[in-house]
This record gives structure tokens, C-alpha cells and sequence, in this order.
């Protein structure tokens, strides 16, 4: 359900709230043909993911360049304006989820999908609640 409510959003093109924060070079109306955001999502086949990773001495995510669904080059995994450890962040996130089986999206840094899905032409909706996730006993 979650997938859905942001597809939704972004086809509202008349809402751009948070155009400053998630998008500010582009126009809300090419998230979709430039990749961006996919009418059917990954996530919603239980396949895809989105993460960073977190340095457990600092207990902070590690400097990857950018910030999670910032819609623009700077999210492309081989942008190269940034530093050479933040890029070199990226590229080791980015080898270790191939080298266990995920494939990158070449939009965003942070996205990646199992190569191998179980349920690649199903797409499933559920609630996400705290209810939704924990098991009750």
C-alpha cells in the first residue's frame, strides 16, 4: 500500500510540497519516464530494496553523497561529483549487493533488486503498520 500512496503522489503533479527536498532540477511530470518511480514497484513483489550502509564504531550511516529518493544525477551511482570516498562508499554498497545476488537500479544508489525474484509477475498489497510486522502471540 505504500508503493501505491507514493505512486499516487507522484502522479499529482499539482502537489510539489516537496519538490525542494526530493527533486528540485526536475519537473514532477518526468519521475516516471525517467525512471524515477515505476507504476509497478519491486517493493511491492517483496524483491527490492532500499538501503545504506551504517558504521557500527560511529553508529552512524556512512557519507554516501546523498540522501534516500532524492530524484535527480546526483542519486546515479557513478555520479562522479562528489568525494572519492563518498564514491567509493557507493561502489562498495553497490559490490557487495551484486556479489549477493541483487542487481542496482542505474537511478538511484540506494535500490536493488534480487536478480532472481520468486514472484516477479506478483505484486502484493498489504497494509504497513506496526500490527502488520511484528507477531503477535
Amino acid at each position: 500500500m505504500a508503493v501505491t500512496n507514493f505512486v499516487n503522489w507522484a502522479k499529482d503533479i499539482n502537489d510539489t510540497r516537496m519538490k525542494e527536498y526530493f527533486y528540485p532540477e526536475l519537473d514532477k511530470s518526468v519521475l516516471f519516464p525517467q525512471g524515477y518511480i515505476a507504476e509497478h514497484s519491486g517493493h511491492s513483489r517483496g524483491s527490492t530494496v532500499d538501503l545504506t550502509l551504517f558504521d557500527m564504531s560511529t553508529g552512524k550511516e556512512v557519507d554516501m553523497g546523498g540522501t534516500f529518493d532524492y530524484f535527480g544525477e546526483l542519486s546515479h551511482p557513478d555520479y562522479m561529483e562528489i568525494t572519492k570516498q563518498q564514491y567509493a562508499n557507493r561502489m562498495l554498497l553497490r559490490e557487495m549487493m551484486l556479489k549477493h545476488g541483487f542487481k542496482p537500479l542505474e537511478e538511484e544508489w540506494w535500490h536493488f533488486t534480487l536478480a532472481n525474484e520468486p514472484y516477479k509477475n506478483t505484486y502484493f498489497t498489504f497494509p504497513v503498520s506496526t500490527e502488520s510486522v511484528f507477531f503477535h502471540n
